[in-house]
């Protein structure tokens, strides 16, 4: 059970089906247990323990609703178990995480917020700022970028990157993640480069692919429009290799603009077709879908511009945390 869980969590970033299939087995082993060699209490802990990183494997793996269900059976083994404050504050982490993922961040920081106070009562520095990388994160996706930002350049002097790199990579992610999405390009690059050797060190590949495709609106930010078309080709054929086929569709999108912007029209229609083709096969929220098709046909009328295919591609990054999120189309009403 316990191999099974060590190396589903190592997966998270590389493998998020491995993930899954490693976790499920996790679960199934636990309810392999001997009640009278263990004890009850300890068993539901024990099987809560595997409960929960099934829900955090089906979170990664966006699949919510197998998510939400497994979640709910390790809360109700929590309950039944020891309470032991460790394991519950793994359990609140893995609850927070698909909270926020549905868009529900008020509950979602609640439960971080609770997750903070065990901490600094503990006094672990590096767990403190881990939480502070969640609440920035949140914060983030909620529309309040300036506590998104200040929450996670605290995290940075927090944590212990020794201890995991893998974190301080995702802070620095986020901080110039934020950065770039509210048009902070020449700031976001100078703290790519700053924190470039936490980059480098991420070790995880879809990580690696987030940071290369932050590169790639970096390059587009500034103009250098034929190096972003080659690290969005390059993303997103690392995205489609990874199973993760919306954010490639997602970069497709992305590469369209690299595309349209140095004039060649012709090769972005036949992008943003590839595009929605593979959306509708995914089965996308419908705004979402409306939204490629819309774009897809004003490519088929040469009635497409930048701005037409950045409100997409900027509408499809925050749907992805706002399922209600309504396409409003603004730039085709300048039209």
């Amino acid at each position: 059970m316990w191999a099974s869980l060590d190396r589903s969590w190592q997966l998270r970033y590389d493998d998020p089906k491995e993930m899954v299939h490693l976790a499920w087995n996790a679960v199934r082993a636990s309810f392999r247990l001997d009640a009278t060699l263990y004890g009850r209490p300890l068993m539901c802990d024990l099987q809560a323990r595997a409960a929960a990183d099934l829900g955090n494997a089906y979170r990664v793996a966006n699949v919510p609703q197998s998510a939400e269900r497994a979640l709910q059976n390790a809360r109700r083994l929590f309950e039944q178990g020891t309470g032991d404050p460790l394991l519950e504050v793994r359990l609140l982490d893995f609850e927070a995480s698909l909270l926020a993922q549905i868009r529900h961040f008020v509950p979602a920081t609640q439960k971080l917020l609770k997750m903070l106070t065990f901490h600094e009562k503990q006094g672990d520095r590096h767990l403190i700022g881990r939480t502070l990388v969640k609440l920035g994160l949140f914060a983030g996706y909620d529309g309040n970028c300036e506590l998104a930002l200040q929450w996670l350049e605290q995290s940075l002097e927090l944590i212990d990157e020794k201890r995991d790199p893998g974190l301080a990579c995702a802070a620095a992610h986020n901080l110039i993640l934020f950065l770039v999405d509210s048009g902070r390009i020449a700031q976001g690059k100078k703290l790519r480069l700053v924190h470039s050797r936490r980059l480098i060190r991420s070790g995880g590949r879809i990580t690696q692919l987030k940071f290369r495709d932050l590169d790639g609106r970096i390059a587009y930010g500034e103009g250098n429009h034929l190096r972003a078309e080659a690290i969005f080709r390059e993303v997103r054929a690392g995205f489609i290799e990874t199973g993760l086929p919306i954010l490639a569709g997602i970069s497709m999108i992305n590469l369209t603009a690299a595309l349209l912007a140095q004039g060649k029209a012709r090769e972005a229609e036949r992008t943003v077709t590839q595009a929605s083709r593979l959306f509708v096969e995914l089965g996308l929220q419908r705004e979402a879908l409306q939204a490629v098709i819309l774009l897809r046909d004003s490519f088929r009328m040469r009635a497409a511009t930048l701005a037409m295919v950045k409100e997409v591609s900027d509408f499809l990054r925050r749907v992805m945390w706002d399922p209600g999120l309504r396409f409003e189309a603004w730039s085709w009403e300048k039209e």
